[in-house]
């Protein structure tokens, strides 16, 4: 029989910087012409010590203790699945995820993740980005380019009004992804590639811009289609 799905990511071996946060990226197609009920578990997750990961699907990502996630996805569309690991100082670990149809479940995909940290480290000499750094980090976007889900990720050193957006090239907005108070710590966004109205954009360069407090960052990203 024909599968339901497929289940498409470009790399399991994960590099993080020491205390920081990592992502595997990967996104799953409906193959079929119906609905289908799909399931995600973190089947082995044999991290060192104070490091976590996340499951998370489309704009989501979920607890850290929650181990299991069921979905259904329509026909022909497609979703971004993955995960978020944090890490703690340095270490190598393994996740393993099984993702199977609830309705057939002989089709199952899994797939072992190592995540290791980096040796290298980094010097931040302008007094400027060092002062920025000590409120926030903002991560690349990942994948990059990407087609149709992207993910931004940062941290946040203390609790602040962070507004998250999306602008094309000319500097109009496109969406606002997070526009509120948040918490310290680790965050991951996705964008589906869509405008405020939810109608998919065109494929090009984008700029996404994070403020926290009266700090701003600006970085690219592309789309590709």
């Amino acid at each position: 029989m024909d599968p339901t799905f497929q289940f498409v990511y470009d790399n399991t071996d994960i590099e993080v910087s020491p205390d920081s946060m990592g992502s595997f990226d990967g996104v799953i197609h409906n193959l079929s012409s119906d609905v289908i009920s799909l399931a995600i578990v973190r089947v082995a997750n044999d991290l060192p010590e104070d490091w976590t990961s996340s499951i998370c699907v489309g704009m989501t990502c979920y607890n850290t203790s929650i181990d299991s996630i069921e979905f259904d996805l329509d026909p022909s569309d497609s979703t971004a699945c993955g995960l978020s690991i944090w890490t703690n100082g340095h270490g190598e670990g393994t996740i393993q995820l099984d993702v199977f149809d609830l309705d057939d479940q002989s089709e199952h995909v899994i797939v072992d993740i190592t995540i290791h940290t980096s040796t290298h480290s980094s010097i931040i000499d302008n007094e400027n980005e060092k002062s920025i750094a000590d409120n926030f980090i903002l991560s690349d976007n990942y994948p990059n380019p990407f087609n149709p889900v992207t993910s931004i990720s940062y941290v946040l050193d203390n609790n602040n009004m962070v507004n998250l957006s999306i602008y094309d090239i000319r500097g109009i907005l496109v969406k606002t992804l997070a526009d509120g108070n948040q918490y310290s710590g680790h965050h991951i966004i996705n964008w589906n590639a869509t405008n405020e109205q939810g109608r998919p954009v065109s494929a090009g360069t984008y700029l996404y811009t994070i403020q926290v407090g009266n700090e701003v960052k600006t970085r690219k990203m592309t789309l590709v289609k």
